[in-house]
Parts: structure tokens; sequence; C-alpha cells
């Protein structure tokens, strides 16, 4: 058998088929690899998005890490489909209260601390609707708060009655990119 060297001529054929072989199966394996990693991707490859696991249901959740878009979260929404919901990222931790300003469905709520650990959950219930001749202060007194119970730094909104589903309690934690959405948050 001839040595290997720079020339595919050096080659005998049966290794040079060989070779070609191994090659196109390596790179239809890497092709498939790629392929298959972003079909898996339900994101369809929107930052604002993550997708997550929880209780071995995958959610796709919006990222909401700004004052505005934390202040508007699910108000005004008539729908939350099942499998989506909104994940919440804060600056800092802190014991964080969620009310139902403008929500019109029931949501349910994880809070979830700095390390991913599950503070507190909740099934929030619909509210009146702000009544007409109503101030914002007085409509902002009566909704109700939820806690976090403790510190938290995140916090997941689902459709109401997802949580009954889900195999949640305090102290579970939650696999997701922490670090990344903290540098996120504002």
């Amino acid at each position: 058998m001839a040595p290997l060297t720079g020339k595919v001529d050096s080659v005998p054929a049966t290794r040079r088929g060989a070779f070609s072989s191994v090659t196109l199966l390596m790179l239809l394996g890497l092709s498939w690899s790629l392929f298959s990693l972003r079909g898996c991707d339900k994101t369809g490859g929107d930052p604002n998005k993550v997708e997550m696991k929880i209780s071995g249901k995958t959610y796709v959740l919006e990222v909401v890490a700004d004052p505005k878009t934390r202040e508007k979260g699910m108000g005004d929404r008539t729908v939350i489909p099942d499998g989506t919901g909104m994940l919440f990222a804060f600056p800092d931790q802190a014991r964080r209260d969620f009310v139902m300003r403008d929500c019109p469905i029931p949501i349910d709520i994880i809070f979830i601390d700095a390390a991913g650990r599950v503070t507190a959950t909740h099934a929030m219930e619909k509210e009146t609707p702000r009544n007409p001749g109503e101030d914002a202060m007085a409509y902002e007194r009566r909704l109700k708060l939820y806690s976090s119970r403790f510190p938290a730094q995140f916090a997941i909104e689902i459709m109401g009655g997802g949580l009954k589903g889900l195999s949640v309690k305090t102290g579970d934690k939650l696999e997701f990119d922490t670090e990344g959405l903290k540098k996120r948050a504002k």
C-alpha cells in the first residue's frame, strides 16, 4: 500500500472511493444535524422569544425586559395560545407584585429568583375593567396584588389554568439562560 501524500494519484482507487464516501457521509451528517437543530427552534430565530421546558412541556415565551413592555405585559390580550406566554426579566432581584391591569382573561404566573428557583405561583383571576369615571389611582388600588413572596428577578405568565397541568412548586429549579436575560433587562 502506498503512503498517503498530498497527491490524489498516490492513493489507490479503492482508498480514494472510501475517503470520498466517508467525507460525503460526514458532510451529510453535519448538514442534517444543523437542519434538525434549526427544526427544533420554535422561536423562528426571534431574539425576543425563548423556548423553555416547564415540567416537561415546551413553551415559547415572549421576553419582556424593559419598563414599558413589562408595564403592558399581557394587558388587553383576549387569548394566550397553549404553549406560549411571557417571560419578564428585571434588572435586579426584589420582591415583586403583579396585578391584572387591563387583562380580560385569567393568567397563571410563576415567580423565579435570580438562580432560576420558583418563589411563588398564582392563578390570577380577571378583574373588572376600569369603570367610566374611575381615576387611575382608584383603579390601581382595587386590583388584587399577586406577590413573589421572596425576591424574584423573573416571572412567567401563561394562559389561565395552565399551572394545573404542570407540576411546578416553590423551590423547583427551572432551566433557562438566567445570565443572558439579566444582561438584557433594563
